[in-house]
C-alpha cells in the first residue's frame, strides 16, 4: 500500500490536533502542509516502527518543535506538556505512542501530563455561562433582574 493511501485518512485529525496545538487555523494548516511536503521530498522520514497515524504525527511534531516560538502556557506547565496532553486526551494515543511521537521517554511524558493536570486543576475556574433550559426560565431570570 502506498503512503497516500495509508496517511490520507489521518489528515483531518492531524489538522484538528495542529489547530488545538497552535491555537490558529492558518498556522495549523501551514504545519500540516510542511509535514506533507517533507513526506513528498523525504519519504524515508516517516518512521517505520510506528503505526501510519503515529508516524504521521511524529513527522508533524518534528517540524512543529523545530520552529522557535513563544509559549502561552500557564506558569508551571512545560513546553512538552501541551502536546503530550493533546496527543493522549484529544487524539487518544497511548503513553508509549505519545512518547514515540514526541521522541522522549514515556516517564517524561507521564510526568508532564501529571504536572499539567496539577497546574490546570489548581487554577481558579470561571463560572460557566448557563443558558436557561426553558423559555419560562428566561422570564423568571428577567423578573429577578428587574
Amino acid at each position: 500500500m502506498d503512503a497516500t493511501t495509508l496517511l490520507a485518512p489521518h489528515l483531518p485529525r492531524l489538522r484538528r490536533y495542529a489547530q488545538a496545538l497552535t491555537n490558529s487555523r492558518s498556522s495549523a494548516d501551514c504545519y500540516v502542509r510542511a509535514t506533507l511536503r517533507t513526506l513528498l521530498v523525504e519519504p524515508a522520514s516517516l518512521p517505520q516502527d510506528l503505526s501510519p497515524r503515529a508516524a504521521l504525527y511524529a513527522v508533524f511534531h518534528r517540524i512543529w518543535s523545530s520552529v522557535p516560538r513563544e509559549d502561552d502556557l500557564p506558569i508551571g506547565v512545560s513546553s512538552t506538556a501541551r502536546p503530550a496532553v493533546l496527543l493522549m486526551v484529544l487524539e487518544s494515543f497511548t503513553l508509549q505512542e505519545t512518547a514515540a511521537i514526541l521522541d522522549t521517554a514515556a516517564t517524561d511524558v507521564l510526568c508532564d501530563v501529571v504536572e499539567a493536570h496539577r497546574t490546570l486543576k489548581s487554577r481558579p475556574r470561571k463560572p460557566a455561562n448557563r443558558s436557561p433550559s426553558s423559555p419560562g426560565e428566561w422570564r423568571a431570570d428577567r423578573l429577578r433582574a428587574a
